[in-house]
């Protein structure tokens, strides 16, 4: 039997840094594609019974801001999957007092909206404060797929609201592999 030491590996071309072991034996990969968006500025995404894009998640570097491999584009507001694979995708906000019917949060995959990926809250009185929404989805990407996400609802009384900074709301992503 042998045994192996090693606390780095390198890429086969040696120019990026591919695993990095720690002493405890963890296993940190620093190239894995991922990020983390936040705002700069505050938003209510109107209500629409049509797909609205929510845009504006920037990288505000005070909140902690992480974007790996230009895996997210501040300038067009989506994600490109550099590699294929299984990707988890997170985004948090409020719908907005006031509101009833029926609100969706919606990821679109070029450009089309990608099966099994849309959160939905019904709510039946307009007399609830905000109400905090955490919206996961995860999603098989080819290289090159982008996505984005999408606010709709049912009554046009209903809003999605971006908070600034990183207490609120925010949108990331991650290669799982």
């Amino acid at each position: 039997m042998s045994t192996l030491y090693v606390d780095n590996i390198y890429s086969k071309t040696g120019t990026a840094q591919a695993l990095d072991i720690d002493s405890s034996g963890r296993i940190l990969t620093p190239n894995r594609p991922m990020f983390k968006v936040f705002r700069t500025a505050n938003t209510d995404y109107a209500a629409a019974q049509n797909a609205t894009k929510i845009t504006g998640w920037d990288d505000d570097t005070t909140a902690g801001t992480v974007n790996v491999n230009s895996f997210w584009d501040t300038t067009n507001d989506k994600a490109t999957a550099p590699v294929t694979g299984l990707y988890l995708f997170e985004l948090r906000g409020f719908i907005g007092t006031g509101t009833y019917g029926q609100t969706w949060l919606k990821m679109h995959v070029n450009g089309a909206g990608a099966k099994g990926s849309d959160f939905r809250i019904n709510r039946s009185n307009s007399g609830f404060g905000w109400e905090s929404v955490n919206f996961f989805a995860h999603l098989y990407l080819e290289a090159n797929d982008y996505v984005e996400f999408y606010h709709k609802e049912s009554t046009q009384t209903s809003y999605f609201h971006a908070s600034s900074g990183n207490e609120y709301s925010g949108a990331s992503g991650f290669l799982i592999g």
